[in-house]
């Protein structure tokens, strides 16, 4: 029932690893450059997700993908996983897009925490009776881990730029306010 999250597990672990020792390759093709995208280069818009830039991260976004979109996958079903997954990142790409042309920026963005942040608050939002442990000893019940991610979020755009963040932002918008009625199988 997780061969979609498998799949994605192993492009991001794959491409990760190219992009790491492919000389910038990777970095120059895939990741979301939006004067690129003005340009015609659409396939950005969904690809730069896959570039994880460092071990730690990797090895962060694999365990909460197999954890939470697990999860997902197996209550919503894959196909449902796949379309909610696709919807908030090509409007979180769109959106970093268009905040780019608006403050004149067009530095590239890579994969960092943009699916991590909606999959945890929809399946926090999903699961609301759930209970996780945060850093192995601070228990938190799913919507007090909603605020923790989404305040992360903000907290980060704080100290990082609204631009560095936009995809995040939007992102944990979109999970925030996704109905619940299309969540249904």
């Amino acid at each position: 029932m997780r061969t979609f999250v498998h799949r994605w597990i192993a492009a991001t672990v794959i491409v990760s690893i190219i992009a790491a020792v492919d000389g910038g390759w990777a970095m120059k093709w895939l990741s979301l450059a939006p004067d690129r995208v003005f340009h015609g280069e659409l396939w950005r818009l969904v690809t730069w997700v896959w570039i994880v830039r460092t071990p730690f991260t990797l090895v962060i976004v694999g365990w909460l993908l197999y954890r939470f979109a697990g999860e997902l996958a197996t209550h919503w079903g894959e196909p449902r996983l796949r379309s909610v997954a696709l919807q908030i990142l090509v409007a979180s790409s769109l959106a970093t897009c268009a905040l780019a042309a608006l403050l004149g920026t067009h530095d590239p963005h890579t994969c960092s925490s943009l699916m991590m942040v909606p999959l945890v608050i929809l399946w926090g939002r999903q699961y609301p009776e759930r209970e996780v442990v945060l850093y192995g000893m601070i228990p938190i019940k799913a919507p007090g881990l909603v605020r923790y991610v989404a305040g992360l979020v903000g907290l980060c755009a704080v100290f990082y730029g609204i631009y560095a963040f936009a995809p995040e932002l939007v992102a944990c918008a979109l999970a925030l306010i996704y109905p619940k009625g299309w969540w249904r199988r």
